[in-house]
């Protein structure tokens, strides 16, 4: 499966336990694109999604937040120091 057939997600985590949160770093940083701290975007296959879900679930515990979320291909993304080339254009923003 090629980079333009997978769908792009976005995962985001918070964890008060370092321990935790450097595992749930380590599991995202394979497929990563441009690795944050806690917030991941990375073009996953429906079965890499799933299994990246389950990996962090296997260590995630209350009070961890962790968000997977599929993103819309279509969207074009304007990062916050972008400004939209024109007014039209349709922005995919999470804020």
């Amino acid at each position: 499966m090629t980079l333009k057939q997978r769908q792009p997600y976005l995962l985001a985590y918070d964890s008060e336990n370092p321990s935790r949160r450097a595992r749930a770093l380590k599991a995202a940083g394979a497929y990563s694109l441009d690795p944050q701290y806690s917030l991941h975007e990375m073009p996953l296959s429906p079965g890499e999604a799933n299994s990246l879900w389950q990996r962090l679930m296997l260590f995630a515990k209350p009070p961890d937040r962790i968000l997977l979320l599929a993103r819309d291909a279509r969207l074009h993304t304007v990062h916050l120091r972008q400004k939209p080339q024109s007014a039209t254009q349709s922005i995919c923003y999470l804020g």
